[in-house]
């Protein structure tokens, strides 16, 4: 296959995938089961990664006109010499602050978009499944990051002072709290873990051999 139709069939496939699953998650029960996923996911990944602020992770949101669909509750953890993995205590302590948002912005899109990139990509099946694995791994680590911004800018009463190795690294994964950057992280992700794949290519191979020669 020439390198032109091999790009060419990339980005079709991409954008079947990707339509394909965004009419496929619009319908209300699936989206309440990916919030009810991630929630499992990221509640045990944040609250190790996160050693200031520990989340609890809900997928629910009181009504609004928001679409605001998971809730986080969260605590400063450096407060408390009990631990908060303990579910009943946590029952029993009332939260530093409660923040609400949608999840299908955030989270199930930039999800989609990762697994289309994926799936369309032109490498072997049983290396692409592990490859999906792995960057929803670090797409969730990435989440992490981003959303433990989100509360320590919100506990600390809308201000974060770079003090810390820490506080600079949530400074810069949280991305100033915008959404829209996300997309950007993903593709990084779809682009660290792909290239590897894609330079063993006969055809990316043999075009890198003849530049190499020139």
């Amino acid at each position: 296959m020439s390198l032109g139709k091999m790009v060419t069939r990339f980005f079709v496939l991409f954008f079947v995938i990707f339509t394909l699953l965004i009419i496929i998650f619009s319908s209300t029960k699936l989206r309440q089961l990916h919030n009810i996923y991630f929630c499992t996911i990221e509640f045990p990944i944040h609250n190790i990664i996160n050693f200031h602020v520990f989340a609890d992770f809900l997928p629910e949101a009181p009504e609004n006109k928001n679409h605001w669909s998971i809730t986080f509750k969260v605590w400063d953890e450096r407060k408390y010499e009990q631990s908060l993995w303990n579910k009943k205590f946590r029952e029993n302590t009332q939260p530093k602050a409660i923040l609400f948002q949608n999840a299908h912005e955030i989270v199930l899109v930039p999800t989609i978009f990762l697994i289309s990139l994926f799936f369309a990509s032109p490498i072997p099946w049983r290396r692409k499944l592990f490859k999906i694995l792995l960057g929803l791994l670090l797409f969730y680590i990435f989440m992490a990051l981003y959303l433990s911004y989100r509360f320590e800018y919100t506990i600390n009463k809308d201000s974060l002072s770079l003090d810390s190795i820490w506080h600079v690294i949530i400074w810069f994964f949280g991305l100033g709290g915008n959404t829209d950057p996300i997309y950007i992280v993903v593709f990084f992700i779809w682009l660290l873990l792909t290239i590897p794949e894609l330079i063993k290519l006969p055809v990316i191979n043999k075009l890198l051999k003849t530049h190499a020669n020139k």
